[in-house]
């Protein structure tokens, strides 16, 4: 068994799906008061490590989306 996936058609078709579930939890979290943001990043982050670099930076950006709304409310909050 290879710790690469990089040529695994299999397990490149779940990132794919771990990144998409990632991007609509992310979509959702405006209705969701933010939760399924919070599970989003979860998501990202426990797959954060994978080696293959497109959906590496997929996690990267997910978790940059996550970071950057929860600023935005703060602020919005404090303003």
């Amino acid at each position: 068994m290879t710790l690469n996936n990089t040529h695994d058609p299999v397990m490149a078709a779940f990132d794919r799906g771990v990144a998409l579930a990632a991007y609509a939890l992310l979509a959702v979290a405006p209705f969701t008061l933010g939760l399924s943001a919070v599970a989003g990043l979860a998501l990202a982050l426990a797959h954060g490590n994978d080696p293959h670099p497109v959906t590496s930076s997929h996690y990267r950006l997910q978790r940059r989306i996550f970071w950057q709304g929860a600023a935005f409310i703060a602020l919005t909050v404090v303003l």
